[in-house]
């Protein structure tokens, strides 16, 4: 009976993992990049983690905004019929577009304008790699293969820490060839599974109003515009704010130390609910769902935080306890949030998605504004409260149209 017990056990254990992989790959990813981090802090000199810091917050932008809100219409269009997932060239053409347009963008953002550093070509070495991995993470995504997708997404985070001890020992001559060098590698990944297996992608042509559609794409680019700018402005304005390059890295770090790994649990979420919300969903329970997955990470997160404590001198960086209760709130409304834009990003119209993001924007503003007026210094404790607002106003507006929308 023992031994039949055992068993049991190791076959439920076996279905976890294999249930739960695509997690598993992104938690893998998520900690090669969390060493790394703490490897570039300990190991690089302080104008090289500078660069080091700004390329990851470049590569971060890139993911978010590389085809500009077009790939929500690649997932919200596309049909998948036996092996093929069925897209309108139109789509696939304003893919494209956006592509090109972001690229020349970043281009003349990231060659000076922005951050004390000129990146120049280097910087189209990063965003066209980002763009076919954005495109073919969600187009593996929506055929059902969350593991390839987690691990087309994960891999060049898995790749950096070799690169990283390369140019560590001078092996490489530039820190920037780390980044690129790592993305470059994941496209070769990405040709093996799309010539190995059996999904293709197929463009059609249907009869569907382009003007629609184009409507659907600005509402989408504007909305993936805001949430971008909401996650990428404290860093903008702590690279601004500050003539001292230490104190933009010393917040970069601190951020991937404590919000970013929770910032990738609250994305997955949003990306395992897509394809259940296209067959339809019931209100109190995924209300109940959202609630649920937000409790269990603000658990997490707060025995995360004791481990950072207990090991500061390996992180070589010392955290202060009044961080714990601004992170833990917005940790928590990150999570609901993402459960919520999922629904919005599946069922929402293309008005709802231009002026809930509107408001967000104004928000934001008016939030920053009060910081200004109170005279409160752009800290990371401040600029965690700040968030946490600007979210939970987001979080307030997508669960009221998901409250309207669905039945209970």
């Amino acid at each position: 009976m023992k031994i039949i017990y055992q068993l049991s056990m190791i076959n439920k254990l076996c279905f976890f993992l294999k249930d739960n992989l695509s997690l598993l790959i992104m938690f893998f990813g998520a900690g090669l990049l969390f060493i790394s981090n703490i490897v570039a802090k300990s190991s690089l000199a302080e104008e090289d983690f500078y660069i080091w810091n700004v390329l990851l917050t470049i590569s971060t932008l890139s993911f978010s905004f590389c085809l500009l809100g077009s790939e929500q219409l690649f997932v919200r269009q596309g049909k998948l019929k036996g092996e093929f997932y069925d897209i309108e060239l139109v789509v696939c053409n304003l893919m494209v577009v956006s592509c090109v347009l972001f690229t020349v963008l970043s281009y003349f953002l990231f060659s000076g304008y922005l951050f004390d550093i000129k990146l120049d070509f280097y910087v189209v070495l990063i965003t066209l790699p980002v763009s076919l991995i954005v495109f073919f993470y969600h187009f593996y995504r929506m055929v059902g293969l969350f593991n390839i997708s987690q691990l087309i997404n994960n891999i060049w985070k898995m790749l950096l820490i070799p690169f990283l001890y390369l140019y560590i020992h001078e092996y490489l001559l530039a820190l920037n060839v780390v980044l690129f060098a790592s993305l470059a590698l994941s496209l070769l990944v990405i040709s093996y599974f799309y010539f190995r297996l059996p999904f293709k992608i197929r463009f059609i042509k249907r009869d569907k109003s382009k003007k629609k559609l184009f409507l659907l794409f600005l509402s989408y680019s504007f909305s993936l515009l805001v949430i971008t700018f909401i996650s990428m402005y404290d860093r903008l304005v702590v690279d601004y704010m500050n003539i001292d390059k230490t104190i933009f890295s010393n917040y970069v770090y601190l951020f991937t130390l404590l919000i970013f790994p929770f910032n990738l649990i609250a994305t997955y979420f949003g990306f395992k609910e897509a394809k259940q919300i296209k067959h339809g969903v019931n209100r109190n329970a995924y209300i109940r769902k959202s609630l649920l997955y937000s409790l269990i990470v603000l658990f997490l997160f707060v025995i995360w935080f004791i481990l950072l404590s207990i090991f500061e001198a390996v992180i070589n960086f010392e955290l202060q306890v009044k961080y714990i209760v601004p992170v833990a709130f917005l940790v928590f409304i990150k999570v609901f949030y993402s459960m919520q834009s999922a629904f919005v990003g599946i069922k929402a119209q293309a008005g709802f998605i231009f002026y809930s993001n509107l408001a967000s924007l104004v928000m934001l503003f008016a939030f920053l504004a009060f910081f200004v007026f109170l005279d409160m210094e752009f800290v990371f404790y401040n600029l965690v409260w700040l968030s946490f607002l600007v979210y939970l106003s987001r979080a307030a507006i997508y669960f009221t149209f998901l409250w309207r929308t669905l039945d209970d």
